[in-house]
């Protein structure tokens, strides 16, 4: 049977290199490149992420990847890789095709994986991942964006790169990008995997990648160049080391302390700390354990008050309950306010001020009002002229 793939359209299509800086979000310090594939300019495939997205839409990003391996040998690409770190993301199945020679260039190969690959076949993929580990590849999980599986999924891979998907910081605040954090969270925490979120074009989504647990970042705010030789002036810091599996040191007592002696603690946004922090929440309440937990915003939130109210709750056996915001205490349900019994004529009536509707004196005694007052809303007694 005839190879399908001999002549498809990404063999013949125009393209072009550039090089996407990959840099520090604390400080916009560059750590390595990225060396992508572009189309003609003035196309729907101009930009590297539409290229990218086209190649994957019609499952021809393997003989992307080649080509892209294959202009990786150009002397701009490496006279770039002889000072930073030139990341080259080809796709797991050439594997098979790289061979020795490819071991003394000076790009580092970085096979990635895709997430819906491990799903379809997961035995294929992770002998593959296991073959190009043994090669010396970097192993990279790429386009993360959902929190499905993803703890399942990175632990079964062990990546050294973990990528989030750009469309992650594209919308609002969501449980399961907080969930995602978490699972991000707890693997860098005992791998210590480098995080590159995809997507940062401006101020507020560096932030928010630096709360998903991003390191480095691409995008906008780091435009990528066709031309290597202006990067030459920038802040260079060392792409940190490939993972060192560890385990916790048993002389730290609480969490906080165990996760900051890996990972340094940022600022980050606050609507998705909430999600996170109800994230918690939901996961101590399903823990089967009685659990009291609560999150403040300051800590000086967290008054004495609260602490013998947690003290008390968990002290009596009582079903715990989530303290969160500015006070412990359970909420007030509001009630409507009673008229005061009228001294004067039976006949009197209470009437909402602006609204036709009224119950007469015995009414109002032998039941509640069916219609809520609105808060704020003003009741007045009056006799019936």
């Amino acid at each position: 049977m005839a190879d399908t793939r001999s002549f498809t359209l990404f063999n013949d299509l125009e393209l072009h290199m550039q090089f996407a800086p990959v840099c520090r979000l604390s400080d916009g310090a560059l750590a390595a490149v990225e060396l992508q594939l572009r189309g003609p300019a003035g196309t729907r495939l101009a930009t590297a992420a539409a290229l990218k997205r086209a190649a994957r839409l019609v499952e021809e990003h393997p003989v992307l990847d080649e080509r892209k391996r294959k202009m990786a040998a150009d002397p701009r690409a490496q006279s770039l890789a002889k000072i930073l770190p030139l990341l080259v993301n080809l796709d797991l199945e050439l594997i098979d095709n790289l061979d020795d020679e490819t071991t003394r260039t000076l790009e580092r190969h970085v096979m990635v994986v895709l997430p819906d690959a491990v799903e379809r076949s997961p035995q294929r993929t992770l002998a593959r991942v296991a073959r190009a580990r043994d090669a010396g590849k970097i192993i990279c999980v790429d386009g993360l964006v959902r929190s499905e599986h993803a703890a399942t999924l990175l632990s079964l891979v062990e990546p050294d790169i973990i990528v989030t998907g750009a469309e992650l910081l594209a919308k609002q605040a969501t449980a399961d990008s907080a969930q995602l954090a978490h699972a991000l969270a707890a693997h860098t925490e005992r791998s210590h995997a480098v995080v590159i979120a995809e997507g940062v074009d401006d101020e507020q989504s560096r932030v928010t990648a630096q709360t998903m647990g991003a390191a480095f970042g691409i995008g906008d705010l780091y435009p990528p160049v066709s031309d290597p030789s202006v990067l030459a002036s920038r802040t260079i810091v060392p792409l940190p080391e490939m993972p060192v599996w560890t385990t916790p040191d048993p002389d730290k007592s609480t969490p906080y302390r165990i996760a900051s002696s890996s990972i340094e603690p940022r600022m980050g946004n606050k609507r998705l700390l909430i999600e996170m922090s109800k994230a918690l929440e939901h996961q101590a309440a399903i823990g089967g354990a009685a659990i009291v937990l609560g999150t403040f915003q300051y800590a000086e939130h967290f008054t004495p008050t609260h602490r013998q109210a947690v003290a008390g709750d968990v002290g009596e056996d009582r079903p715990g309950r989530c303290l969160r915001g500015r006070t412990a205490r359970r909420p007030r349900r509001q009630r409507a306010s009673r008229a005061p019994r009228s001294r004067g004529r039976p006949d009197q009536r209470m009437e909402r001020r602006g609204s036709r509707s009224a119950l007469r004196g015995p009414a109002l005694r032998s039941r509640p009002a069916r219609r809520r007052t609105r808060p704020g809303a003003h009741l007045r007694v009056r006799p019936d002229l």
